[in-house]
């Protein structure tokens, strides 16, 4: 009996497993919602063989559907929007539903009474129920909940918080993912926009972590997702925390999905602009103690939306004229930010006035490449003195996105869309002194295209392609910040190179921010090609769906092809000239790893009774080791511990 039981429970874990199959690797990513339903007369009866036509309301795009022999339809792969319903059968008055509203992702369930009447007469439904057909724990975001929220910073990841089990999480170079779904690691949320992946993200660093894989999404330098669709470009959102059906996945944590708005029948638009100043603001605590001016801050965002049917009237354009009403949309967006953050440092040593006028040559340059110190000399250490500053960060971000969407009738749908948003963030005293500067300069690119085919009333396909670029370049330059003097290549770099592909490292311990850097810190680029298929076909009281996915990741890190690195324990050590510690690395060569992923799955939505609804699939993935583009093997070190061979002849600073 003990073994029996034991038995029992083996086989419902298992088939508890291929129900809920496809939660932790998929990669088939749905943009679209499906819309089922049953029609009965008024004693319960199903209803066979009527018409359902559904209707865009905003673009009077339709979509027809015939009942079977349960009383079932199935319309899937709707885009999100607002649509309105009419059932027709003969003997049958007409049933019309005004509105029904459809996120991206859902599985919606209508339950539709007939009655009958005389022919021709219309019956408006009021009080249709509406389920879902979906187990899934998600939280769906649309663009009139965004609209009427002070949303600071203009970004979606504010609205993440709002979904149980989201945890925000510090970000850095090596993780660069913002939050944590039900325990998971920062960089295991999987995020699409229109059904393609947008996880190509890059970072400021020299080695590729987990953005090689596709780990995070491409962020601005900002740290929004600005970059990838403004606030106001996007239709809506939604992030799937759990039980999500084997179409969806990949990574083990969230899946969080935005749609981006297309144009309709009707022009609309809007303006924005929001501004924050600090002529009401106080100064900073440490600012104030230290005697130091209140630091600006701003923000302004500011930016528009239009979109509407493509018209070109014949009497301007002539021949040319095209009435895009019903068939071609458009949509345009544009957001700009203009931002400053206050920074007050921390109290630093730097070396003072007169151990820069000991020194000659091309020491004095180094030690005047220090801003000038904002106090006395310490008594114990001559060459010694404090400095501390007050001052803001300005970042910048330009975010344009273009979308076109045609109908041919009823069957074929098609969209491309076009963003492009470059974005830029100087961070004084970023690991550096307050006279260094490392320039963050962001760029996202994405070209995605679309085509929805409804064969027929039980047979449609969706396809989309998407080609993605994301590159972060990370360098430094000293400037006259605080009374520092920029030095002149010539003495931070040997003659054959420079600051565009060379990177000099000065730490003075203990580090702090009291360091000096130049030149190309790191320029990791990622790109991306994605290519997602689905197919959906409705048989009786199943919904079958199978898709492909095949994404192609190709990312690249170039710290520039000669760096030096030199530490000194103490300020008094710099003004001697002795570094203890120091390295010089020269590469040849940038690695180009090359990722492929491809996936394909099988669903079904089974309808078994009016009230139960059973999703199961099954899921295959293939995920190889990585290839590299030029055959080079991933570590390969030269020369090691002879820096004669790598130092070349240079300076007395080594």
């Amino acid at each position: 009996m003990f073994l029996q039981n034991i038995t029992a429970t083996k086989r419902l874990a298992a088939i508890l497993a291929i129900l809920s199959l496809g939660v932790s690797l998929a990669l088939a990513q749905s943009a679209t919602a499906t819309l089922t339903g049953t029609v009965t007369d008024a004693s319960g009866a199903v209803v066979s063989g009527a018409s359902v036509t559904v209707t865009d309301i905003a673009k009077s795009v339709a979509r027809k559907a015939t009942t079977n022999g349960d009383g079932l339809f199935v319309l899937p792969q709707l885009p999100p929007s607002r649509y309105k319903i009419k059932v027709e059968q003969i003997g049958f008055a007409s049933a019309e539903l005004a509105e029904i509203v459809l996120n991206v992702g859902e599985q919606a369930a209508l339950r539709i009474q007939l009655k009958v009447a005389q022919i021709g007469e219309v019956v408006t439904i009021s009080d249709v129920s509406v389920t879902g057909d979906s187990a899934t724990v998600s939280t769906v975001v649309d663009r009139q909940f965004v609209e009427n929220q002070p949303l600071n910073g203009r970004s979606f990841q504010t609205l993440v918080e709002l979904s149980p089990g989201v945890v925000v999480t510090p970000s850095n170079l090596v993780t660069p993912g913002q939050f944590s779904v039900n325990g998971q690691r920062a960089g295991s949320n999987y995020f699409t926009v229109d059904g393609v992946s947008a996880n190509f993200g890059s970072t400021a660093s020299t080695t590729l972590y987990e953005t090689a894989g596709g780990g995070v999404p491409a962020y601005s330098s900002q740290g929004s997702t600005a970059s990838l669709a403004s606030v106001d470009a996007v239709q809506e959102f939604s992030i799937q925390t759990s039980t999500y059906a084997p179409e969806f996945g990949r990574q083990p944590g969230a899946q969080v999905q935005l749609v981006t708005r297309s144009g309709t029948n009707d022009w609309h638009g809007s303006l924005f602009n929001y501004l924050r100043n600090d002529k009401l603001d106080a100064n900073n605590f440490f600012a104030n103690a230290n005697s130091l001016k209140r630091p600006p801050i701003r923000q302004n965002d500011f930016g528009g939306v239009i979109g509407g049917p493509v018209h070109l009237p014949k009497s301007v354009f002539g021949p040319l004229g095209y009435d895009g009403r019903n068939r071609t949309f458009f949509f345009f967006s544009y957001e700009g930010v203009r931002l400053r953050t206050p920074f007050v440092t921390v109290p630093l040593q730097v070396p003072s006035i007169a151990a820069r006028q000991n020194a000659t040559g091309v020491l004095r340059d180094i030690l005047n490449a220090f801003p000038l110190p904002t106090g006395a000399p310490l008594a114990a250490t001559p060459n010694v003195a404090p400095y501390q500053a007050a001052f803001s960060k300005p970042s910048s971000l330009d975010a344009t996105s273009f979308r076109l969407d045609q109908t041919f009738g009823s069957k074929v749908t098609l969209f491309a869309r076009v963003n492009h948003a470059p974005s830029v963030t100087d961070e004084r005293a970023r690991f550096c002194a307050a006279s260094c500067v490392a320039r963050l300069a962001y760029k996202t690119d994405t070209y995605t295209g679309g085509a929805t085919l409804a064969m027929n009333s039980r047979l449609s396909n969706d396809l989309r392609v998407n080609y993605s670029k994301a590159r972060v370049n990370q360098s430094y330059f000293i400037d006259n910040f605080g009374g520092a003097i920029a030095p002149p290549n010539a003495s931070l770099y040997p003659s054959f190179t420079s600051g565009q592909q060379g990177y000099i490292y000065i730490e003075v311990d203990p580090a702090g921010d009291n360091t000096i850097s130049d030149g190309l810190f790191s320029d990791q680029h990622q790109r991306q090609f994605n290519i997602v298929n689905n197919l959906s076909y409705t048989t009786g009281s199943h919904a079958l769906k199978f898709g492909v996915d095949y994404r192609r990741l190709a990312p690249s890190a170039d710290s520039g092809t000669y760096r030096r690195n030199f530490i000194f324990p103490n300020v008094n050590s710099l003004v001697g000239g002795v570094a203890p510690t120091a390295s010089i690395v020269a590469l040849d060569a940038v690695l180009r790893p090359v990722y492929q992923n491809f996936s394909a799955y099988g669903q079904d939505t089974w309808r078994a009774t009016r009230r139960l609804t059973l999703t199961f699939g099954l899921r295959y993935e293939v995920n190889p080791a990585p290839s590299e583009q030029n055959g080079k093997e991933p570590v390969t070190v030269a020369t090691l511990n002879a820096p004669t061979v790598l130092a070349r002849p240079w300076h007395a600073l080594l």
